[in-house]
């Protein structure tokens, strides 16, 4: 199912329709940036501070999807490939980690959400950890 048959059926004032905009999006600015798409449009309901952040996510995962990292077989944390884990370097930039097949093993992305944003998530998830 394309995401314009989907988006259509939310209805227009539940809260989930603007997170369903906002994900097509940063799918279509991804696809912008790194296939050279179509220009992506934002939906003119979705707030001008929000379109920012997701620029700014787009931003880093386009880096990261730019500088992938292809690891062999990794267990417990470890690479099995004793001659390639020495080639291997600290990952300090927005990285892709693939493995040998080129399936997404993990995104990197640094700077992706705001420290101000990172904080209240933080305390969320602890608040709700905690409660009983």
């Amino acid at each position: 199912m394309h995401p314009e048959e989907y988006t259509s059926t939310i209805p227009r004032d539940w809260r989930m329709n603007l997170t369903s905009q906002v994900a097509e999006y940063m799918q279509n600015r991804f696809r912008e940036e790194i296939f050279e798409g179509p220009r992506a449009l934002p939906n003119t309901s979705i707030p001008v501070p929000l379109l920012c952040r997701a620029d700014r996510v787009i931003t880093v995962i386009v880096q990261a999807y730019q500088h992938p990292v292809i690891v062999n077989t990794v267990r417990h944390g470890k690479t099995l490939d004793t001659v390639a884990s020495l080639h291997y370097q600290e990952i300090n930039i927005p990285t892709v980690v693939l493995n040998a097949n080129g399936n997404v093993r993990l995104w990197y992305l640094p700077g992706a959400i705001s420290h101000a944003y990172q904080s209240p998530l933080v305390l969320y998830k602890n608040y709700n950890t905690h409660k009983s």
